[in-house]
């Protein structure tokens, strides 16, 4: 189910929160050092995205779109956080990209979510920007106020 932003939408994938009832404590509970980390799950699981890396423009059925794993710790999973993803490509302007969300999250964790980003349209088609940078940006945030970011810049490609 697409959330629409002012350009754009994030796919929600984890709405549910396997963290519920009892005292589970961290991760899915929060607490402690908060920490997001950008990727993107492969057969052989989550692979950290790095500066430099590139990433692969995918069809969907809504148009061209950028999917985005994230894995999160210390924020509190059991009720809704907002997560605000800003794109920029060759260090000019910016998407942003803002949704509530509910993220998945299992003992002992970490909690997790996937968003896909949809191509800005004032962008040049996506075979035309291959090789552009990409600056990624995310902040996630808990109903406590606790905050994880994370920061890569990617290479347009794949």
């Amino acid at each position: 189910m697409p959330i629409r932003g002012a350009k754009g939408w994030i796919g929600l994938l984890g709405l549910l929160a396997a963290c519920a009832g009892g005292d589970p404590g961290p991760p899915c509970a929060g607490g402690g050092q908060t920490s997001a980390v950008i990727g993107q799950e492969d057969p052989t699981g989550f692979v950290a995205l790095r500066d430099g890396d590139p990433i692969a423009v995918q069809d969907t059925s809504s148009g061209p779109a950028l999917r985005f794993d994230f894995e999160i710790t210390g924020l509190d999973t059991r009720s809704s956080a907002t997560v605000v993803l800003r794109i920029g490509r060759n260090g000019g302007g910016t998407t942003d990209y803002l949704a509530s969300v509910r993220l998945t999250c299992e003992e002992p964790g970490p909690a997790t979510y996937t968003a896909w980003a949809g191509w800005p349209s004032d962008w040049p088609d996506p075979g035309a920007a291959r090789g552009d940078s990409l600056q990624v940006r995310s902040v996630f945030t808990d109903v406590s106020g606790d905050a994880a970011e994370a920061d890569v810049d990617l290479v347009v490609g794949g």
